[in-house]
């Protein structure tokens, strides 16, 4: 699978970056997608992404719709078979034993990783 990696992608107008954050998943069957930004990046989830990030770094999820089965390991506040939806966001997470990994068993999930080194 290629990997591709968008930047410039967000701007000064809200409406341009969440359009342009929605129309990933439209490529993401075929492509393995990741974003930066100014200290982020975000990675689309697949089945189960590891994510490298040192300790203390900060990580949100954030769901695109409904997601089920996700599981995380590596952060402060771990899930297993949780459920998220719109709405129901996970941020401030902070990594405690990296590698981080991230699981979506059904469902759209964006992790944003804060680098600011």
């Amino acid at each position: 699978m290629t990997n591709v990696m968008v930047l410039g992608l967000t701007g000064k107008r809200i409406d341009f970056t969440l359009a342009n954050l929605s129309v990933l998943w439209k490529y993401s069957s075929s492509l393995e997608i990741g974003v930066m930004g100014d200290g982020w990046r975000g990675i689309l989830v697949r089945a189960k992404t590891v994510i490298r990030a040192r300790r203390g770094t900060t990580v949100s999820l954030l769901p695109f719709g409904i997601c089920r089965g996700i599981s995380v390991r590596g952060l402060k506040y771990p899930l297993t078979d949780a459920s998220m939806r719109v709405g129901e966001i996970g941020v401030s997470n902070v990594v405690t034993r990296p590698p981080v990994t991230v699981s979506v068993r059904r469902g759209k999930m964006m992790v944003f990783v804060m680098d600011t080194r």
